[in-house]
């Protein structure tokens, strides 16, 4: 005996009784018809009548985070810059963020809060505008930035 759904063979029982287990995971969803062939010694086959069975697997989606992570400069006070600057639809655990002063990465870190301690002293930072950039990026490469701009007054 063989088992065929839409014309294709997933089972074949060579002893009576004959019984056939078939996992519709890999037919879609829908109408699907089921034929038996038996098949006797002398090479004559015979078909069953069609059955009709009706396909109806339950669908897993998977949702593609097309989302970019908010981010913020809560703190742009000369010397620090601090406080919870970034969020995210999945979840801060994924969250890698940066923090820039004037174009030159100044820290990093993951999660949803960074701190970084500015120095502020002449040498370092002289008395003119600076700009404050944090950047978020999420574990599926979506990215936004916040910056702000200040000026060290001495």
């Amino acid at each position: 005996m063989e088992l065929r759904v839409n014309n294709n063979t997933v089972a074949i029982d060579n002893a009576a009784p004959f019984a056939f287990t078939w996992d519709s995971a890999g037919s879609p969803n829908g109408i699907t018809n089921l034929v038996a062939y038996a098949y006797d010694a002398a090479g004559n086959v015979d078909a069953s009548d069609p059955v009709a069975v009706n396909v109806a697997n339950g669908t897993t989606t998977t949702t593609k985070d097309t989302l970019a992570p908010t981010v913020k400069i809560i703190n742009p006070v000369p010397g620090n810059v601090s406080g919870r600057v970034a969020s995210d639809n999945a979840g801060a655990a994924g969250i890698m963020l940066y923090i820039y002063v004037d174009g030159a990465m100044a820290a990093s870190g993951t999660g949803s809060t960074l701190s970084y301690a500015w120095n502020t002293r002449p040498k370092n930072a002289p008395g003119q505008l600076h700009t404050i950039r944090a950047v978020a990026k999420d574990r599926a490469g979506n990215a936004s930035s916040a910056s702000v701009n200040v000026r060290v007054l001495k």
